[in-house]
Order: C-alpha cells, then sequence, then structure tokens
C-alpha cells in the first residue's frame, strides 16, 4: 500500500512556486495555490490600497474585494500577468472608491426607505452588506450558514474587526481570515438573492 505523501513538502513547494506555477494551479482547482496567491500579494496590496484612499480597513476590504474577482476571473488572466492584474484591478477599485464616496457624501441628506434585502446604487458592496446585517431577517440568514462563515461574519460587522484582527482572535494567518472572510460573503449573498427572489414572488 503506497503511504501518503506528508503536506509540508508540498507546502513548501508551492511557497517557492512562480506566480506562473500557482496561477496554473489554481485553474486546475489547486485551492492551496490560491491560498499561497493571497499570502504573497496581500499585504503590499492592501499598503497600496491605503496609499490611495488612505483607509487602512477599507483598503483591506478593497484587496478582499480583489481577490473575489480573482476567484471569478482566474480561466480569463493570462498566467505571466498576475501581478500586474491584482495591483492594476485594486489601483481601479481605490479610485473607483474616492469616487462613489464622493458621490455618496453629496446624495447623503437624501431619505432612502429601508428595504432589507435591496441595494442602493450610491453604495459600496461593503455598505450594502453592512446595512442589510443591521436587519433581523437577515441576521437570522447567519444561522443557516456554517458556523465558521457565521462567526467571521459577526467579528468582521458586529465586533467592527479588522482582517488582521479576526486572524489574531482566531489564531489563523490572515491570508486564512481573509479567505474564509470573502467566501462567508459569498455564502451570506447567495442567501440573500434567494430571499429576495422569494419576495420578489409573493
Amino acid at each position: 500500500m503506497r503511504s501518503t505523501p506528508p503536506e509540508r513538502p508540498r507546502l513548501r513547494l508551492i511557497e517557492g512556486a512562480s506566480d506562473e506555477k500557482l496561477m496554473k494551479n489554481y485553474q486546475r482547482g489547486d485551492k492551496a495555490a490560491f491560498n499561497m496567491i493571497v499570502q504573497r500579494y496581500q499585504d503590499s496590496l492592501i499598503r497600496y490600497a491605503d496609499s490611495i484612499i488612505s483607509d487602512h480597513a477599507r483598503a483591506e476590504e478593497i484587496v478582499q474585494e480583489v481577490f473575489i474577482k480573482l476567484t471569478h476571473s482566474q480561466h480569463d488572466i493570462q498566467i505571466q500577468a498576475l501581478k500586474k492584474w491584482l495591483y492594476t484591478v485594486v489601483r481601479n477599485t481605490s479610485y473607483n472608491e474616492i469616487r462613489d464616496t464622493h458621490r455618496h457624501a453629496r446624495l447623503q441628506a437624501q431619505h432612502y426607505d429601508e428595504i432589507p434585502f435591496g441595494r442602493s446604487d450610491t453604495m459600496t458592496p461593503e455598505e450594502v452588506l453592512h446595512e442589510q446585517l443591521q436587519h433581523t431577517a437577515v441576521q437570522d440568514l447567519l444561522d443557516e450558514l456554517t458556523e465558521m462563515h457565521a462567526q467571521v461574519l459577526r467579528l468582521r460587522y458586529f465586533d467592527d474587526l479588522t482582517n488582521i484582527e479576526i486572524a489574531q482572535k482566531l489564531n489563523i494567518e490572515p491570508a486564512t481570515a481573509t479567505t474564509r472572510l470573502f467566501r462567508a460573503k459569498q455564502a451570506l449573498q447567495k442567501l440573500i438573492d434567494r430571499q429576495r427572489s422569494r419576495e420578489q414572488a409573493l
């Protein structure tokens, strides 16, 4: 019977892999390769976003959103252009954040009816989710998530912890906290979309 090779040497191999190798592995479904991409670029991307918007907490969220975009665009990105793609999307998202923040400030005096499962074109995705989580109906959806996903969402949106603080509290790597948080947000958004569809059908 063949023995299973130890995990540690494989992790060392991934850590030393080029971006091209990591992208090839990730496109083949290797989640460890994606986690290594996050670990390799997360801190520098946060610093880059923060240098543009001067808001470290929001910079963390922007980088998280960019990694989500990476999961959706993995097969459309040229494997040799990963670093350029990441920095370009972070830059564009950061400048969009500045534009949207100014736009939101101009409209803040307007009154909006609160619709738990609705969206507003004047709000960023992060603001929309934060607003939705203020409603009991959405909070109840957390009970339908896995405990791991519900826990990280509560730490982020109810305890107002940053990704780094979440990692420290859970004794995990910051890259793991980032990955866990955006997967939790994806899972919650699916539940919200499902609930919205049900309400629209009534």
